[in-house]
């Protein structure tokens, strides 16, 4: 359980960290233009 715990955490914050960075991408696209 606390594995599976750990996994979800680490993967949330990848998520996160994927998220921001082409949300970020765009917005620099975007800008750009």
């Amino acid at each position: 359980m606390l594995d599976y715990s750990v996994w979800q955490i680490c993967s949330g914050k990848t998520l996160q960290e994927i998220y921001d960075r082409t949300r970020s991408d765009k917005w620099l696209r975007s800008h750009r233009a």
